[in-house]
């Protein structure tokens, strides 16, 4: 498509055959062209090329939709066998504490947690001393502000070396699950 958009040579019946071999609906495509070449309109090639560009967009962001909407509607489908869901009751319960990302609370979400045997429990809003993840990323900050960088591979690089020593402190996480506990009581 970039190939017949960037051609400043291309002629118009050439233009035609070519955005039409590239269509996946044929027929709609075929419509929009025969609208641009109607002869109330006297379209130049750039503006042709204008409008293909804007047909395009949005045609992508039309068909990623599509294709969204039938991944979810898959994994109903597969959350809902209930041959999947008689083994996944056998597992054990896993616990999930999460924030309040709105994601986190979406009935698709919810309802594949069940399924999964997996329980959800949500931070209390605007709670961010209660979220290990968000202790991490101040402790990461205050280090990375103390030193010099130099270039973006030495930052990533300093990144994972904090992240490591922080996740691999048991502190941490112990010092997290008391202060939950006391929050909860």
């Amino acid at each position: 498509m970039n190939s017949i958009l960037n051609n400043i040579n291309i002629d118009e019946t050439h233009l035609k055959t070519l955005l039409e071999a590239d269509f996946h609906d044929k027929t709609e495509f075929k419509h929009i062209i025969d609208d641009f070449f109607t002869p109330q309109k006297d379209l130049n090639i750039e503006q042709i090329k204008k409008k293909m560009r804007i047909i395009l967009e949005n045609e992508n962001k039309k068909n990623q939709r599509i294709i969204d909407r039938l991944q979810r509607e898959n994994i109903v489908k597969n959350l809902e066998n209930s041959e999947i869901i008689s083994q996944l009751k056998k597992e054990t319960k896993i616990v999930i504490i999460l924030d309040n990302y709105p994601v986190h609370k979406a009935q698709l979400a919810k309802k594949a947690c069940e399924i999964l045997n997996i329980q959800l429990i949500l931070l209390p809003p605007y709670s961010p001393k209660l979220n290990p993840i968000e202790q991490i990323w101040r402790i990461i900050k205050r280090k990375l502000s103390k030193i010099y960088i130099k270039d973006e591979t030495f930052l990533i690089q300093k990144f994972k070396s904090y992240y490591n020593e922080i996740v691999g402190n048991e502190t941490l996480y112990n010092g997290w699950i008391k202060k939950i506990i006391k929050t909860n009581c």
